[in-house]
C-alpha cells in the first residue's frame, strides 16, 4: 500500500498493485490506482482520476473532473458546484444523484447508459448503445451504430449521425431538438426542432408540430409540413416550404454569401425574408408578409390574400388587396384586387431614383399609388393586356393622354384628373365602351404622357 502526495502544479501520480491512497491537490492531476481497492482524491483543478482494477472511491473536488469507471464497484464522490463533471467507462452505466452530469461510454459493445437528473450529456461508443436522459436538458449522442436514445422531461437533444438512431419523448416531456449531420425528417414522435449540420446537402423535413428547423452552410432542402414553423436556410442555394401553418421562413443571416434561395409560404399567414441573393419569395395562400433585403434584387410573389412585399426587389402582388412597397429600378405588379403601391425614392445609400409601378390589364382592381414623383417613377402597362392601339415599347404619345375624366375623342386612352388623382383608361376614347378607374396617385402629383411606358 502505498500513500502518495502531489503539490500545487500539474501532477501525474500512479499507484501500485496494492490499497492505495493518491492526493493531488491543487493543479489539473492524472492520477492513476491500477491495482487494489484505491482512493484517488483530486482536489482543486481540473482532474483526470483512474482507479484501475478493484473497488475504487474516486473524489474530484473542485473542477471539471473526469473519472474513468472500470467496475460498477468504484464509487464517485462530488459536491455541489463542484464543477461539470465527466465518467468515461466501458459498461453499462447509470448516473447517481451524486452531482456528476455527463457519461461516456467507451469501446465497442452495446451499452447503455442512463443520467440522471441534471443537465447530462449522454455519449455512445461504437455499438449500438440505448441512453436515457431521465429528467434535466440533456444532450444525448449515440455516436456510430444503431442507437436508441430517450430523452425524459426536460428540453433534451438529440445528436444523430444516422437515419436508424430512434428518438423517443413523450407528451409534455419539453422542446426537443434533433442536430442531424444527415439528411432527416421528424418522425411524430414529439419532437419539435432539427438542425441540420455539417458541409454536405442536406434535407430537413418537419412534423405536424410547430417545428423550427435550421439548414446548414450548404445547399438544403427544408419543408416544415403543419404546425406554425421557423424555418432558416443560412449559407447556400436553400429551399425552404413553410407547407401549412403560419410560418416564418428566412435566410438565416446577413451575409453577401447567404447563396439564391427559394422561399415558399404554403398555406396560412406566412412572414418570408430574402437575403442578400438572388432570392424567389412565394407567399401562397394566406395574408403573408415578404421582405427583400438582397444587393441584386429578388422577386416576390404575394399569392392569393392580403399580402405586404416590401424592399429590394421585383414585386407582384397577386390576388387580393395587397401593398407594395417599391424602391428604386425595380417593379412592382399589384395585380387582382385593389392594391396600395408605396414609392420609396431613395436607396440604402441614399441615391435618388424611381421604381415602376406595373399593370398588366385594366381590369385587375383600382390601385391607390403613395409618393409618385413624375420623371422618377414610371407607370408600365402591358400593350396586349390593354389593347387600344398601345404602341408596344415606348411611351405614351402625347394624343392618346389627357387630363380631365373623359375622352373626348376615340384617340384619348389615359384620363389623368389632376384635382382627384384618379387615372382611368378608356380602350376606346370617346366611343361607348366605359373608362375604368386604373389607379389613384394620392395627392394628386404631376403626371405626363412620358410617365407612362408601354411594355
Amino acid at each position: 500500500m502505498a500513500t502518495i502526495y502531489g503539490n500545487s502544479g500539474n501532477n501525474n501520480l500512479t499507484g501500485t498493485s496494492a490499497n492505495d491512497f493518491i492526493y493531488g491537490y491543487d493543479g489539473n492531476d492524472t492520477l492513476t490506482g491500477l491495482g487494489g481497492n484505491d482512493r484517488l482524491d483530486g482536489g482543486n483543478g481540473n482532474d483526470t482520476l483512474d482507479g484501475g482494477t478493484g473497488a475504487d472511491t474516486m473524489i474530484g473536488g473542485s473542477g471539471d473532473d473526469t473519472y474513468i469507471v472500470d467496475s460498477l464497484s468504484d464509487v464517485i464522490t462530488e459536491l455541489a458546484g463542484g464543477g461539470v463533471d465527466t465518467i468515461k467507462t466501458s459498461l453499462s452505466y447509470t448516473l447517481s444523484e451524486n452531482y456528476v452530469n455527463n457519461l461516456t461510454l467507451t469501446g465497442s459493445s452495446n451499452l447503455n447508459g442512463t443520467g440522471n437528473s441534471y443537465d447530462n450529456v449522454i455519449t455512445g461508443n461504437a455499438g449500438n448503445n440505448t441512453l436515457r436522459g431521465n429528467a434535466g436538458k440533456d444532450t444525448l449522442n449515440g455516436g456510430n451504430g444503431i442507437d436508441t436514445l430517450i430523452g425524459g422531461t426536460g428540453d433534451d437533444t438529440y445528436i444523430v449521425d444516422s437515419t436508424t438512431d430512434v428518438i423517443t419523448e413523450l407528451p409534455g416531456q419539453g422542446v426537443d431538438t434533433v442536430i442531424s449531420s444527415v439528411s432527416y425528417a421528424l418522425d411524430e414522435n414529439y419532437v419539435n426542432n432539427l438542425t441540420l449540420t455539417g458541409v454536405t446537402n442536406l434535407s430537413g423535413i418537419g412534423n405536424t408540430y410547430d417545428n423550427v428547423i435550421y439548414g446548414n452552410d450548404s445547399n438544403n432542402l427544408l419543408r416544415g409540413g403543419d404546425g406554425n414553423d421557423t424555418i432558416k436556410g443560412y449559407l447556400g442555394n436553400d429551399s425552404l416550404y413553410g407547407e401549412q401553418g403560419n410560418d416564418f421562413l428566412s435566410y438565416g443571416y446577413f451575409s453577401e454569401y447567404d447563396g439564391n434561395n427559394l422561399l415558399d409560404g404554403g398555406d396560412g399567414n406566412d412572414t418570408l425574408e430574402a437575403g442578400l441573393g438572388y432570392d424567389t419569395l412565394y407567399g401562397g395562400q394566406g395574408n403573408d408578409l415578404l421582405t427583400s433585403y438582397s444587393y441584386y434584387g429578388s422577386v416576390l410573389y404575394g399569392g392569393d390574400g392580403n399580402d405586404t412585399l416590401t424592399d429590394n426587389g421585383t414585386q407582384y402582388g397577386e390576388a387580393g388587396n395587397d401593398s407594395l412597397t417599391i424602391r428604386p429600378y425595380y417593379s412592382g405588379y399589384g395585380g387582382l384586387g385593389s392594391d396600395t403601391i408605396t414609392c420609396v425614392n431613395n436607396d440604402y445609400y441614399g441615391n435618388h431614383g424611381g421604381g415602376y409601378i406595373a399593370f398588366n390589364a385594366p381590369n385587375e382592381g383600382t390601385d391607390r399609388i403613395i409618393n409618385f414623383e413624375s420623371g422618377i417613377n414610371e407607370i408600365e402597362v402591358s400593350a396586349f393586356g390593354f389593347g387600344g392601339g398601345l404602341t408596344q415599347y415606348s411611351y405614351l404619345s402625347a394624343a392618346q393622354f389627357k387630363y380631365g375624366s373623359s375622352a373626348t375623342n376615340s384617340t384619348q386612352r389615359f384620363l389623368y384628373d389632376t384635382s382627384t388623382g384618379y387615372l382611368r383608361f378608356d380602350v376606346d376614347g370617346s366611343g361607348s365602351a366605359a373608362s375604368t378607374i386604373l389607379a389613384i396617385l394620392q395627392g394628386a402629383p404631376t403626371l405626363t404622357n412620358n410617365d407612362i411606358y408601354v411594355i
